[in-house]
């Protein structure tokens, strides 16, 4: 299905439905609220793109937006107040988020409070990240085997046990660019264990072309970042 916001208000209430193609609002006015079983599915071979609105997910049971092989593209999207394993967005092997704009708060997880990805292809750009927290691992990311860039985004006061911001786990990350327009910031994300910021586990490989680390803080090791967490 393909539905265009033509109210303020959208409520998500099955969690079986395949989406495709576009939602638009006028403003981050408009929201999009999941109920107990509403979840949005991409899946393989087709595209769903969200511009301009909030997503609400606080009464929901499941991942906001499952992404399985299929293309996700938010422009300018709130996702907020998730609670659940996956948090916001989860996106399994085949797929790609690509983020531009937006701001995710306040979500709650297992791993990856905002964003949770295993095996996809993850692009971030100008993106908010605050106040979000997970139990395990990578509050507002968790990427296993997953290639994630970072474009312009801010982290800031989010929490969990390794990689307050983000964890990654036998895949890649890139961080700006090679030009230095681009500069990702950090600022006090919290780990109870360790990586304050960033946590690197696996065979992962991280290339930072430039990026700012402030006031991050880790119990035990890295309080920016940690490499090769066993």
């Amino acid at each position: 299905i393909s539905p265009v916001m033509a109210s303020t208000k959208m409520t998500i209430s099955n969690n079986s439905t395949n989406y495709n193609g576009e939602i638009t609002c006028s403003s981050s006015d408009e929201v999009i609220e999941f109920t107990a079983n509403g979840r949005m599915n991409v899946a393989s071979g087709t595209t769903l793109t969200i511009s301009n609105c909030t997503l609400e997910l606080k009464n929901t049971n499941y991942r906001g937006i499952r992404v399985n092989g299929g293309t996700l593209n938010l422009n300018n999207v709130v996702i907020q107040n998730a609670k659940g394993t996956g948090g916001g967005i989860y996106a399994l092997s085949g797929s790609t988020v690509n983020i531009t704009g937006g701001k995710f708060s306040n979500n709650t997880s297992d791993n990856g409070g905002a964003i949770s990805s295993n095996g996809a292809v993850i692009i971030i750009s100008g993106t908010e990240f605050s106040n979000n927290t997970a139990t395990n691992q990578g509050c507002a990311i968790s990427a296993q085997n997953s290639t994630v860039t970072i474009h312009n985004a801010t982290f800031t006061g989010n929490s969990s046990n390794a990689g307050g911001a983000i964890f990654i786990q036998n895949g890649s990350m890139e961080l700006g660019n090679e030009t230095g327009t681009e500069t990702p910031k950090f600022t006090s994300n919290k780990a109870s264990w360790r990586g304050g910021a960033i946590a690197v586990s696996g065979k992962a490989t991280v290339l930072i072309h430039n990026a700012e680390f402030d006031s991050n803080s880790a119990v035990f090791q890295g309080g920016a970042m940690i490499l090769g967490l066993n």
